[in-house]
């Protein structure tokens, strides 16, 4: 259980920019408490932009368009950019049309490019456009299903860093990487009693969560074939691209449900 708490600690190191004042070893053990916490530390980091969000409709006179534009900022901030950093580089790289060893050594490349500078922007607008319009309803559905969008992405990241070969024996993918495929089993732990809850709940609610698991299952499919197809493996660079990726598409399918929907919940 040691190992499992600092490797949570691990990822509040290295993907928040909350200060956690202790050195942690990268131990084998605490690199897989790490990929073992992944998908719970997205759960938490749900929560507090739920609670945030709740606060900002709730408790303050803000426009939609000031809690829309403010709610974005604190998901780069909170996360030290390090996902968009990952998307940008990603775009700089495959719009290049160049090998997977130079698209390595551009991803690599501290510049950005024109590629990288045009992929921020439809990252930044969609994903603005998504939250503005989904916030303006401010339904219950809403909170529950952010808590659930930076759990998925996590989930999916932590899959892919134990069944996606690193493209290059440095950097964070390698680093975390791990063969242990039971940890993609212990996942499980975190599923059966989400699902228990969500059909006690409201059983659309744990329908919901289902099609998600699934859709995750399917983006994780198409995601690996792309990193071995255009990059030779996964870097940290194409796993933060990959969450800012699950996470548009999950604020896509919400957008989607405030109109066509909503209704019926």
């Amino acid at each position: 259980m040691a190992n499992v708490w600092r490797g949570f600690l691990i990822n509040l190191q290295f993907f928040t920019i909350i200060p956690i004042r202790k050195e942690i070893q990268m131990t084998q053990s605490n690199l897989r408490g790490m990929l073992i916490t992944l998908p719970l530390f997205g759960l938490f980091i749900g929560m507090f932009y739920a609670f945030t969000l709740a606060g900002l409709i709730h408790l303050t006179s803000l426009s939609n368009l000031a809690i829309a534009i403010l709610f974005l900022l604190l998901m780069v901030i909170l996360t030290g950019g390090i996902h968009v950093d990952g998307w940008i580089d990603m775009s700089d790289a495959l719009f290049s049309y160049q090998d997977k060893q130079k698209r390595l050594e551009i991803m690599d490349d501290p510049r950005v490019g024109a590629f990288g500078v045009l992929g921020l922007l439809f990252l930044v607008i969609v994903k603005f456009l998504f939250i503005y319009e989904v916030i303006s309803t401010a339904e219950p559905y809403l909170f529950i299903y952010i808590v659930f969008i930076p759990f998925f992405s996590r989930l999916f990241t932590g899959i892919g860093l134990v069944l996606i070969k690193p493209a290059k024996e440095k950097g964070l993918a390698y680093l975390f990487h791990s063969t242990d495929s039971n940890i993609i089993n212990l996942y499980l732990i975190y599923i059966i009693p989400i699902l228990i809850i969500l059909s006690i709940y409201n059983l659309k609610y744990m329908l919901g969560f289902i099609f998600l698991l699934c859709l995750i299952g399917i983006l994780y499919i198409l995601f690996k074939r792309f990193t071995t197809r255009e990059f030779g493996g996964l870097t940290g660079d194409l796993s933060g691209a990959g969450i800012e990726g699950v996470e548009l598409i999950l604020w896509f399918l919400m957008w989607l449900l405030h109109y066509y929907v909503m209704a019926g919940l």
